[in-house]
């Protein structure tokens, strides 16, 4: 069976509708699927819809940004009830949240004399609340911008273009997922920077705070990162979960089902969804 349980759609920054996404799946050979676009739920009835059609197996799921200490988290959301008061509550804050970041950065921009902005970001992101992703390309398509590299660098953290969003502490998203019924996950560990130690002391406060699995496979994961999550995975008793993080095609090496399977010795992620 093939998993890939981390993907994103359109109603986020994907390229794809949740209906192709699901479709392109189907082709790809994947058994088991998952959106999990950020702070939003948005495109999984279509994606549903979409999976019963073609016989695919769909699990409900999310992508939350989050927070812990300085760093900003990404907590996937699985297999939770996606009309739950108290996760719907926290999604709405968290796109309040997109909103805020979004005037506030077209505010910087206009103090910096770029000006006219909204109608491209806006069509840029289509159905999603613009982004990071829509203002690199908005920078780069302008002359602003020489690379991508470029935009982003104004746009994280210390760039002269970075708005704090305020997202929620990692505690509270895991406990929306929890009540929701769901699994909590921790993604792509590698892509914080936090090194062993601060990695170590997040993981004793997300198994704390209800926090169930942790990726331990995924698209752009090197083989050494895996390696360092399946460690993770068993000094933590952690599920493993495996996702391609996919947002569009033609990205190298990141493909819908592409992923690697988990070590014989992590508990699979997909052990719980019975459970539940």
């Amino acid at each position: 069976m093939i998993y890939d349980l981390h993907s994103h759609s359109t109603s986020s920054d994907g390229q794809l509708s949740p209906a192709d996404l699901v479709t392109r799946a189907k082709d790809k050979g994947v058994d088991y699927f998952s959106l999990t676009d950020h702070d939003t739920i948005s495109g999984l009835s279509a994606a549903e819809a979409k999976a019963h059609e073609l016989s695919l197996s769909f699990i409900t799921g999310v992508e939350l940004s989050t927070q812990w200490r300085d760093y900003n988290i990404h907590i996937v959301g699985l297999n939770f009830d996606p009309e739950n008061a108290t996760l719907f509550n926290g999604l709405k804050n968290q796109q309040d949240a997109r909103w805020s970041r979004y005037e506030k950065t077209i505010e910087i921009l206009e103090k910096d004399n770029i000006n006219d902005t909204n109608k491209q970001i806006l069509k840029f992101a289509g159905d999603a609340v613009p982004g990071r992703p829509n203002f690199a390309r908005f920078l780069v398509e302008n002359n602003h911008c020489e690379s991508y590299s470029e935009a982003y660098k104004h746009l994280s953290l210390h760039g002269k273009y970075y708005i704090n969003p305020g997202w929620e502490y990692m505690s509270y998203a895991v406990n929306w997922i929890n009540k929701a019924g769901g699994i909590a996950v921790l993604a792509h560990p590698d892509k914080y920077g936090m090194g062993k130690p601060g990695l170590k002391a997040f993981l004793r406060e997300f198994k704390n705070a209800g926090g169930l699995a942790i990726e331990v496979c995924y698209g752009a994961g090197s083989k050494a990162a895996m390696s360092k999550a399946a460690h993770l995975a068993r000094e933590y008793d952690l599920y493993g979960s495996v996702g391609s993080d996919f947002h569009r095609p033609g990205s190298p090496g990141i493909e819908l089902g592409r992923v690697k399977p988990l070590p014989r010795n992590i508990k699979p992620v997909w052990e719980k969804f019975n459970d539940l």
